[in-house]
């Protein structure tokens, strides 16, 4: 039972999806290198499942990702600032979770041979219902990991 309380939930990626993850991985990796930039909100929300009339309504509400660097490293601070949110995510088994946003959601990141890690968050929770909704448990999101075979949330 409570193996759970570590890992939140996973989504493992199709393997149509996975060179755009790759993509997407190599494209932070190339903006943080550069010193930072800004990452569509659009391409992370395709990765996690939601149809493209969902991602536009998100990246309306929330904006871009930033990434902030130094120039030539591999890590640093990312922010996304906008209204708050809360939305359920699809492709998940067995319970449906609901992701919650600050108006500000910000933390660490570090790219490293085509893996993603998003660590220090603070702003962000899940949500989890359990049964007919007979409890929800709540969790602060504190890091997610992305690779081209699954978005891990821990």
């Amino acid at each position: 039972m409570f193996e759970d309380l570590k890992q939140i939930f996973e989504i493992p990626i199709s393997g149509q999806d996975r060179k755009n993850v790759e993509k997407l991985i190599l494209y932070i990796d190339q903006l943080s290198v550069k010193g930072g930039g800004q990452v569509p909100l659009k391409q992370l929300l395709a990765v996690a499942g939601l149809d493209a009339q969902e991602q536009v309504r998100i990246q309306k509400t929330r904006g871009d990702l930033i990434l902030r660097s130094q120039k030539g490293t591999h890590e640093g601070l990312f922010i996304n600032a906008g209204k708050k949110m809360r939305e359920k995510i699809p492709n998940v088994p067995l319970f449906t979770p609901e992701l919650v946003a600050d108006k500000k959601v910000g933390g660490n990141f570090k790219v490293s041979k085509g893996r993603l890690d998003l660590t220090r968050i603070q702003g962000l929770m899940v949500f989890k219902s359990l049964g007919e909704d007979l409890f929800d448990l709540k969790y602060n999101v504190r890091q997610v990991i992305l690779t081209p075979k699954a978005v891990t949330v821990l």
